[in-house]
């Protein structure tokens, strides 16, 4: 939807607006809140907005400021981003000088402007309930003879975020109306328009030290997590170029019988994880899969995931379609309905550490757990756990003496798995059905405890995201910026019929 002030000025004050109030909704919604809690929080902004008595006695107080050339902006946390966007408006906008500071910095130093040129600056400050105290004691500390406001930010720390950013436009308004400026159109000089359409010279550093091109840089700099500049420096940025140069001949010469995917994360994006894949990728998979391909599709997950791939396949492709349900513990053609089993009863190598990981109190307040046949799923109810809760499952099952289970990380979750689930039991069906031939293999996770680290280390391995250590298999080819289901497309799409098997096309991914 348009904003509803209509079209951007030279500040972009809608477009800055809007989006950072559809991240602070998604914030408020993701990490423990949810959108009837931001109804309440955009209904009492709504009010404040309509309230005209309020702007006026703010633009009243804010008035004998204008006439000294500096302004200091004094806040705390919440507020942080008004101040940041008061400043660089002053400054685009040429309406004057401006500094800011929070509370804490202002005491360690910054006050000392005052101290030499308190008879050309003034103070505005933004108080907000939480840093209210600190607040007051610091102004009232300023000597009497510097010009001070308080504007007070009421509500809670997401409301007081959008207050101070609404405050700014406000006060950049009537600054520049008392300095006889339109901040909305401040005049581009002729040099400013020539600094704006600068050409940028792409990755210049890079060039001259080394001769890669940009694909050859990212992979490698994804591979080895370091610079391609810091490689050469240490001297081994000649054993990288080898190793993709190796692996990339590999990948060009080899004939797939098929592919094999994980689901989450690489054909769908965890965002999005309870849709079917989008329709880009389900045309691929429908285009290598009439050529005649096997597709292995491997994942945590069990029924949802047969669903999901039945609405974007159609009937007559499901029979080459394997797919290994719960990470390889439960294997069965699309086409096959009594896959995977819907027991909910663990085996007796699981039953043990899901009682343990159930009797564990934090474990029980920030995850939810489901137990299956061969795996234990747990998911965190907030992103920000996710650490948290690999670290609580970890050291349950090392507790309970469970070290013959598996535990990996996905895109969305941590599986317990029994020790007969591996997406390798996938990979060794597809192949063998396919007389050995070799297939390749795309996942997201591939450092370990990434749930694609097996799937990974197989020969002819590509990753859409995170990478193993291991040189000859594993490598990111896709281009700089492009990760996840994006990447997943650029593969896909790389890979052309040839003779009823698969050949990849490297120049596609270029």
């Amino acid at each position: 939807h348009r904003p509803p002030a209509g079209k951007d000025g030279f500040l972009a004050t809608n477009s800055l607006l809007a989006f950072v109030t559809l991240m602070v909704r998604a914030y408020v919604s993701e990490f423990g809140g949810d959108n009837s809690s931001f109804g309440i929080e955009a209904s009492n902004l709504q009010a404040l907005l309509s309230d005209s008595r309020h702007w006026d006695e703010w633009k009243a107080q804010l008035q004998p400021l204008w006439k000294y050339p500096t302004t200091l902006v004094i806040h705390g946390p919440q507020a942080r981003v008004g101040a940041i966007d008061l400043e660089s408006k002053f400054t685009e906008a040429a309406v004057g000088n401006l500094q800011v500071a929070d509370y804490r910095n202002f005491a360690h130093g910054r006050h000392h402007w005052l101290a030499k040129r308190s008879h050309e600056s003034a103070v505005v400050a933004f108080v907000s309930p939480t840093d209210e105290e600190l607040a007051l004691r610091t102004l009232d500390l300023i000597p009497s003879d510097v010009p001070q406001v308080r504007l007070k930010l009421p509500g809670s720390p997401d409301s007081v975020m959008l207050t101070s950013l609404i405050a700014a436009l406000r006060i950049t308004g009537w600054a520049g109306e008392a300095r006889d400026l339109d901040p909305g159109r401040p005049g581009v000089p002729d040099f400013g328009r020539k600094l704006y359409h600068l050409p940028l010279t792409k990755l210049l550093g890079r060039t001259r030290l080394t001769s890669l091109d940009d694909m050859d840089a990212v992979a490698i700099e994804r591979k080895a997590g370091l610079s391609v500049e810091r490689l050469q420096q240490q001297g081994t940025l000649g054993r990288w170029v080898e190793s993709l140069a190796a692996f990339r001949r590999k990948l060009m010469v080899a004939r797939f019988a098929g592919i094999l995917l994980d689901y989450d994360g690489t054909l769908v994006d965890t965002r999005n994880r309870y849709s079917p894949p989008m329709e880009e990728v389900a045309a691929e998979l429908r285009r290598l899969a009439s050529s005649g391909a096997q597709i292995g599709v491997a994942t945590g997950r069990g029924v949802s995931v047969r669903r999901d791939l039945r609405q974007c396949m159609p009937p007559e492709l499901w029979s080459r379609v394997l797919i290994g349900y719960y990470n390889g513990a439960d294997i069965g053609l699309l086409s096959e309905d009594h896959v995977p089993n819907a027991m909910q009863i663990p085996c007796d190598e699981v039953s043990a550490a899901a009682r343990a990981l159930r009797d564990q109190p934090e474990l029980a307040e920030i995850a939810d757990q489901t137990d299956r046949p061969n795996q234990i799923t747990l998911e965190a109810r907030w992103p920000a756990l996710e650490s948290r809760l690999w670290d609580l499952a970890q050291q349950t099952l090392l507790v309970a003496g469970a070290r013959n289970l598996t535990i990996v990380r996905s895109s969305h979750s941590v599986d317990i798995m029994a020790p007969n689930a591996s997406k390798l039991n996938l990979y060794r069906r597809l192949q063998a059905g396919e007389n050995q031939r070799p297939l390749l293999a795309i996942g997201d996770r591939g450092r370990w405890p990434g749930n694609d680290y097996e799937l990974l280390r197989t020969p002819f391995a590509l990753s859409v995201d995170e990478l193993n250590v291991d040189s000859t298999t594993c490598w990111n080819l896709a281009p700089r910026g492009q990760r996840g289901v994006a990447a997943t497309l650029i593969y896909l799409r790389a890979l052309a019929v040839e003779a009823n098997l698969l050949k990849f096309d490297l120049a596609v991914t270029q």
